[in-house]
């Protein structure tokens, strides 16, 4: 008759306790003569390794981006622009314009109640600087010839006027500057002191 025997057998150092069954055999005649429990060696239970902790992945803390600062333009002064003072124009010296010399001429006549029949138109006024002529109308020859002027501290009239014949005109004489009005006294050399003329000059 097959018996089980129950082995309790501890295994080292664990805690799980492992269950061995040996198993006898009978020998003939129904004796048991002498059975023999074989025992098996126990299969180690598996030791329950303990698992390595899988390392839980540390968040990686991301590093915030900055925000970009909004840079605040510093606004560039617009420059004031500096008064200019405008200069006072001189005032321009206005030239005094040279008056033109006018002209001017003496009739030479015919005179029947003249002593040589003959006149000069005047006395004639006439400015500084004036070109005075003579104007022969008559039949005959005549000049001039200057005999004294007053006041005498004036300038002088000059050289005579020669010979101019009938129907002719004279070279021209110019009136000396003067600085009060002067009379300048004249003959026809031709005929005489009693065919005089006058000229008056101002200044």
């Amino acid at each position: 008759m097959k018996r089980f025997i129950p082995l309790m057998v501890a295994a080292v150092p664990v805690t799980a306790t492992v269950l061995l069954f040996a198993w006898g055999c009978g020998g003939g005649g129904g004796d048991d003569s002498g059975s023999n429990i074989t025992g098996s060696t126990p299969t180690p239970t598996p030791t329950a390794s303990a698992a390595t902790p899988t390392p839980t992945p540390t968040a990686s803390t991301a590093t915030p981006t900055p925000t970009p600062t909004a840079s605040i333009a510093t606004p560039t002064p617009t420059p004031v622009p500096t008064a200019t003072a405008t200069p006072t124009p001189a005032p321009t010296a206005t030239a005094t314009p040279t008056p033109v010399p006018t002209a001017t001429t003496i009739a030479v006549t015919n005179n029947a109640s003249a002593p040589m029949g003959f006149s000069f138109a005047g006395p004639i006024t006439v400015k500084s600087g004036t070109s005075v002529t003579w104007h022969n109308q008559s039949a005959g020859p005549h000049n001039v010839i200057w005999d004294g002027f007053t006041p005498n501290t004036s300038t002088s009239p000059g050289a005579n006027i020669g010979t101019f014949s009938a129907g002719a005109t004279s070279s021209a004489w110019v009136a000396p500057t003067v600085t009060t009005n002067t009379t300048y006294n004249y003959h026809c050399g031709i005929h005489g002191p009693t065919m005089a003329g006058v000229v008056i000059v101002t200044p």
